[in-house]
């Protein structure tokens, strides 16, 4: 997946994953970062994920911190860096809260936090920045 090259410019592809269990923010944000220019993995969980996926090397992981399963939000960033590969991690969540946002943001591993709502222009500036 990593490997993937741009027919027209002869570049590697920029690749994506992701992660998030509400289906219509999973649509949202599958359509915003296809049309920002990356391949796009998207699942609703890491448990999801094939072997070989956990095992790729992902420019950009875009996550949710809360899932159904019980797993406390740091807890599941805390395995989200322990399991996925990747160059950056931007979390997009309901957990929105300005504390909760600089908790994560003072990890080292969360680069940007959008609490929901979000504006959706913003990070689609990150996204372009990025490609």
């Amino acid at each position: 997946m990593n490997n993937a090259i741009s027919e027209q410019h002869n570049v590697p592809v920029k690749t994506a994953l992701i992660i998030q269990e509400d289906i219509i923010m999973r649509r949202i944000l599958e359509r915003l970062v296809k049309a920002s220019g990356f391949s796009v993995q998207i699942c609703s969980s890491i448990d999801d994920l094939a072997l070989h996926e956990q095992n790729t090397e992902y420019d950009l992981v875009i996550s949710d911190i809360l899932f159904d399963d019980g797993i406390s939000s740091f807890d599941f960033a805390f395995r989200l860096g322990n399991e996925i590969s990747s160059k950056l991690l931007f979390i997009v969540t309901k957990m929105g809260q300005e504390v909760i946002r600089q908790n994560f943001l003072n990890m080292e591993r969360v680069d940007r936090f959008f609490g929901i709502p979000f504006d959706l222009d913003e990070l689609e500036r990150e996204l372009i920045k990025l490609v």
